[in-house]
């Protein structure tokens, strides 16, 4: 059982569980964490990445600068589990929420499930940070965590507990990781996982056979990479689409070529989104802890080419 000091009043919302049944979902606490923090304590930052996890741990704002001309950057990357519709979202607050937000990147995997369709995460994302409904904070709700910890655990603490059955930092740290860098933090250490050239191959013979057995299992980026570029175009912050790297061979994966045929569509669409980076970024298996999540050299080389590639994209007017 893991603890972690996260006084009540910082979860004065429905947002956050409290499950007594399930562990917490981490994908939850690293979201409530970044959108009720980061934009608040980095007044100064103007450069935004969102997308999932492999950005999260991909991308490091420090490195990723060094090949800007000028600017601060803050990772606001979490979880696929949120999918466009949750990536608009968390968009959508942080025009609201920062001062002069003038780029917002957003990095993605073809591993993913790429989806504009809302689901269950992203529709809260919306109620709880986006909708009038967020201002709704009746007075007990600021005890429900020592009352859940009463009731479930027999104590009264103004402390989060979850359980977590892999090796990984506990929450106090991972906080401490984030305000440290800006939203990123490095890729916990977890033992027993499968070669991500397993994995890949798996993935890719699934897809395959998912996509022929039924087309509505193709990726569908339009619809979602439009509403984000129509609703950062309108607020003259400029939006581009990177796609992380990957250690399976997917350049004739169905998946991938039907993601870059509507990539190069979207482009055609929006000519100011244009960044120059390769779909697939395909990189050797050793670079990578899992399917997802790339080692500490892999991050910093991740970090340096996506600098690179952002810096000439937002010189070129």
């Amino acid at each position: 059982m893991l603890t972690a000091n996260v006084p009540f009043h910082d979860i004065y919302s429905n947002f956050i569980e409290l499950s007594p049944v399930h562990n917490e979902n981490i994908a939850r606490l690293i979201l409530w964490e970044k959108l009720t923090t980061l934009p608040q304590n980095t007044p100064d930052a103007d450069i935004v990445t969102v997308g999932d996890s492999s950005g999260f741990y991909g991308l490091v704002p420090e490195i990723v600068e060094s090949q800007l001309q000028g600017g601060k950057l803050l990772n606001m990357n979490c979880c696929s589990d949120i999918g466009l519709d949750g990536y608009f979202q968390i968009v959508h607050y942080l025009t609201e929420n920062m001062k002069n937000p003038r780029a917002i990147l957003l990095s993605i995997t073809p591993h993913a499930v790429l989806s504009d369709q809302p689901n269950d995460l992203s529709t809260q994302l919306r109620q709880q940070f986006i909708l009038p409904s967020k201002l709704l904070k009746f007075p007990s709700m600021r005890y429900r965590l020592p009352i859940s910890n009463l009731v479930f655990h027999r104590e009264w603490r103004d402390e989060l507990w979850f359980r977590r059955a892999e090796e990984r930092k506990t929450w106090n740290e991972m906080r401490d990781a984030l305000t440290t860098h800006r939203g990123w933090a490095p890729v916990p250490e977890i033992t027993g996982r499968k070669s991500p050239k397993v994995r890949c191959m798996r993935w890719d013979a699934e897809k395959q056979a998912a996509i022929k057995a039924n087309r509505d299992e193709a990726p569908s980026l339009l619809p979602g990479l439009r509403r984000i570029a129509e609703f950062t175009k309108g607020r003259n912050i400029r939006f581009f689409v990177v796609f992380n790297p990957v250690s399976c061979p997917l350049e004739s994966n169905p998946v991938v070529q039907e993601i870059r045929r509507q990539m190069e569509q979207f482009e055609q669409e929006h000519p100011e989104t244009r960044i120059r980076m390769k779909i697939p970024r395909v990189w050797d298996e050793d670079r990578f802890h899992d399917i997802w999540h790339l080692r500490n050299e892999g991050v910093r080389l991740n970090s340096l080419e996506v600098g690179s590639a952002l810096g000439l994209a937002l010189a070129d007017r």
